[in-house]
């Protein structure tokens, strides 16, 4: 019967929300403080790099929040919390990857690869703390080379925020 009962409400609370028009997602948001942040990058060209440089992702699927900045390649931390981060490359045959992720100029992680006679690819992914303003850059490392064209992106960098920071 409680069962039930806790079903029924369910779904009289879901039909008066839809029938009124409100955005539970953004109520919920604004009730627990937080704010919506979301960025998918792919690159469309392909990529030589020669000496430690930023890697910027030139096809923006989606920037929810503004954060990430596709002419440098940052993304700057918006709201304080803890994020999830993202990146993967595929290099031609014969070619190298080697990507570091860094969090405010500090080397954090690497993905890499090589591949003598066929396509290799490299990705990784990590759960990081950031304050408001810290910025989260890749960085190709050595000899880089990173395949990518219009109609197929192979190198991607995504990172979302999984839980706001508690207020104090």
């Amino acid at each position: 019967m409680a069962t039930t009962t806790t079903a029924l409400l369910c779904l009289c609370a879901v039909t008066l929300v839809a029938s009124i028009g409100v955005d539970i997602t953004e109520h919920l948001n604004k009730r627990a403080g937080s704010s919506r942040v979301a960025f998918s990058a792919g690159l469309t060209t392909n990529l030589e790099l020669h000496q430690p440089v930023n890697i910027t992702f030139d096809r923006v699927f989606t920037n929810i929040g503004d954060a990430y900045d596709n002419n440098t390649g940052e993304f700057t931390c918006p709201a304080a919390g803890t994020y999830v981060f993202q990146f993967h490359g595929l290099t031609e045959s014969d070619g190298s990857i080697w990507m570091e992720l860094f969090k405010n100029n500090a080397y954090v992680i690497s993905a890499y690869s090589h591949s003598a006679n066929d396509y290799g690819a490299a990705s990784n992914a990590i759960v990081l703390q950031l304050a408001v303003g810290d910025v989260v850059h890749l960085q190709g490392h050595g000899d880089v080379y990173l395949y990518g064209a219009s109609d197929e992106v192979y190198a991607t960098f995504n990172g979302f925020l999984l839980y706001p920071a508690k207020s104090s």
